[in-house]
Order: structure tokens, then sequence, then C-alpha cells
């Protein structure tokens, strides 16, 4: 039987899986997406992994294959290496739970089958270094901008981890201004930031939408932001000897708006590019990684 992998982006508020073959990571199945209710009770979000189980177990029986490996993207805080989440603003209820014990008592996917968990910002950053552009360069970083912000970092053929196993630099809470780098690179950030400038209560994707209609003050919006961000990583650029920067999240869909702005406060000097994976990056990054540890 055919060894399957069930690769799994976990953005906090939804879910995305794809199943994968083992040995060469080729895609085996078309993206299934789940409503993740982030906030609710322990039931209810337990039963969205039950119903991802279940499909995902199906698919792989018509494929006649076999699950031996869940990889999971997840948000953080995450005990990656305990299976345990930390978050307190997503999965509250699930909190401090032990995740991989909770899986193998649904009985859904055979009892030998593995869990591995990957930080989200790290996971993109692997599908990235394996499967696309950022192969051909050696230390880089990978940048999540969406609903907040993330940033992962790899040297020397490898990922970086702070002591406590996430990502090297916990930049979204690094201070700037008022309040957080986050609060001014993110999707939030955008919106909050056009309302302040005078504009309307937008979401960063009708933002974009008005700065390709010719929008001035949404123009200026994008491009504040790709600048703040060079600017604050440039230590981190100088420091590693960074080569490359992949951009992930769902404002890098607007990279054409901000992404000249990042190279310029950068010195242009790095090569910069718009991930076209988005959570196909993370879910091959997540299957990688889990099988480098589960082996």
């Amino acid at each position: 039987m055919n060894k399957v992998i069930l690769a799994v982006d976990d953005g906090g508020t939804s879910i995305i899986y794809r199943l994968l073959r083992g040995g060469d990571y080729a895609f085996l199945t078309e993206r299934k997406f789940y409503d993740m209710p982030s906030m609710g009770t322990k039931g209810e979000i337990l039963n969205v992994f039950e119903n991802m189980f279940t499909d995902a177990a199906k698919q792989c029986e018509e494929l006649g294959g076999e699950i031996t490996r869940g990889a999971f993207s997840v948000p953080g805080p995450f005990d990656c290496a305990a299976g345990i989440s930390r978050m307190e603003h997503k999965w509250i209820s699930l909190k401090d739970m032990p995740l991989r014990k909770v899986f193998r008592e649904m009985g859904i996917l055979p009892e030998r089958t593995v869990y591995t968990f990957l930080h989200d910002v790290h996971a993109f950053l692997v599908g990235e270094k394996y499967f696309s552009h950022a192969r051909n360069w050696g230390n880089s970083l990978g940048i999540i901008i969406g609903t907040g912000l993330g940033l992962g970092l790899w040297e020397n053929g490898e990922l970086q981890f702070s002591e406590s196993g996430g990502p090297f630099y916990s930049i979204f809470r690094k201070v700037y201004r008022e309040g957080i780098l986050e609060d001014y690179v993110s999707g939030r950030g955008l919106s909050a930031i056009y309302i302040h400038n005078g504009g309307q209560s937008l979401e960063a994707r009708e933002i974009a939408d008005k700065a390709r209609e010719g929008d001035r003050m949404a123009q200026a919006v994008y491009q504040q932001m790709g600048t703040i961000l060079g600017e604050n990583i440039a230590d981190i650029v100088i420091g590693h000897k960074i080569q490359c920067i992949m951009v992930g999240g769902r404002v890098s869909l607007a990279f054409d708006l901000f992404g000249q702005n990042l190279r310029d406060a950068l010195g242009g000097y790095v090569k910069i590019y718009a991930s076209e994976m988005l959570e196909s990056a993370a879910m091959l990054g997540a299957a990688v990684w889990g099988g480098s540890v589960a082996s």
C-alpha cells in the first residue's frame, strides 16, 4: 500500500489540506478547505479536525494508499515538539492539550500515523527553499504578512529556532512608533493606517483594489508598509548576510504595490519575490520537515 502524507495548513481560523505522495511529495488531491471556529468550544474545534481526518481517510482509501503521517503548519505560539498549542488568541479551548494523543484517540486515521507540527512561517520558508526560487540562494528570510506578521530565518542550510522552538526573531512584536511592528505591517495595520489617513474602513484587499484604481492614499499606505518593513529588517539582512527574501501570506497578493519600496529600503542587493505557492508552500514545508524529524 502506498504511503500518503496528510499535509495541513492551519491558519487558526481555517484549515486547508491536501494529500501528498510519500517520497517525492507530489500532490495527489486538490486542496480542501474548512472554516475553523477559532474561538469555539473544544467540541466545535475538534469536530472540524474529525471532519478533515474523515474526508482525508476516505480520499486516501480511494487512492489505494494509507496515511502514515499528518504534517501540520500551525500558527504560534505552539510547542511543535510536544504538539501542544500555547495560543491564547486562537484555539483557546485547546490550549495546553496534547494534540497527538487527542488525534489518535479519535480513531479515524491509522494507529501508527505520525503527527508533526511546524510553525507556519517556518513551514512556508522550508517549502520555498525546497520547491521554489529560493532553492537557488543561500541564507534566506521567509516573511508572512496576513492578519499578523511573521519572519523565519534560514541560515547555513537550516532553519534557525529560538530557545522556545519558535522563529529565531519575534519580529511582529518589535517596538515601533506608538506600538509594535505588526500594527504597521499586516492586513489589520493597513486598514488602521488607511482609516487614520482619512479613508474608509476597508480590508487590506479592498485597499489594494483602490490603489490599483489610482487611489493615491491607498497606494501610499502600501508603499509606506514596504518601506517600514524594509527598514525594520535591514539589520537582520545585514547581520545574517541574507541573499533571498520570500514574502507570503494574503497581503503578498499586493506585492506589486509595496515590493519596490521594500527593495529600495534594503538597497536593492537582495533577491526579493512574492510566493507563487502560498498555502502550498506551507503544506509542502510541513511535510518535508515532518519527514526529517519523524525519521
